[in-house]
């Protein structure tokens, strides 16, 4: 790939006018941001649909949630829920079955896009979002009802046992 061939002529580089530790840190330093780079244009997709008896026996409008969510791809998170008021149900539930969500950058635009749908008189639902995303979303004092049924097991920054989440 691209990113390796420029990681490896940059490494090379570095060494012959600097000295290998300097060089072997800006080889790091390069690939960590080609990853987030990969990572943000990977991009994270939303797909709309109503559900039947998606809350409490209701319809509701249904966004599913797909790839990474960190600080790299928060704002195409944001744009892909630009005109709220395009619900058609008074319930809005945002899936991250397929999703995970990295970061607290993340996290935040979690709790501004859920807002958006309650300024725009939605009542707004998070499901399968884990346990510590759960938690930390309570802690900031959002206003946002969070739903985890069914929801996954994971850490936010490390597998926890599960004796540590329950």
């Amino acid at each position: 790939p691209k990113t390796d061939a420029t990681v490896l002529v940059l490494v090379t580089a570095v060494t012959y006018y600097t000295n290998l530790a300097v060089a072997v840190l800006s080889g790091v330093i390069l690939s960590s941001l080609g990853f987030a780079w990969k990572q943000a244009t990977r991009g994270v997709v939303a797909s709309r649909d109503i559900e039947m008896f998606a809350y409490d026996g209701q319809p509701a409008t249904v966004y599913k949630v797909r790839g990474p969510l960190f600080f790299g791809s928060v704002t195409a998170f944001k744009d892909l829920f630009s005109a709220p008021e395009d619900a058609e149900t008074d319930d809005v539930v945002l899936d991250f079955m397929e999703a995970r969500v990295w970061d607290s950058s993340a996290l935040e635009a979690v709790s501004d896009v859920s807002a958006r749908f309650e300024a725009a008189g939605k009542r707004a639902h998070l499901r399968h979002l884990s346990p510590d995303c759960a938690r930390l979303l309570e802690q900031a004092d959002d206003l946002v009802e969070i739903n985890t049924l069914e929801d996954p097991t994971y850490g936010v920054a490390t597998d926890y046992p599960k004796s540590a989440i329950q």
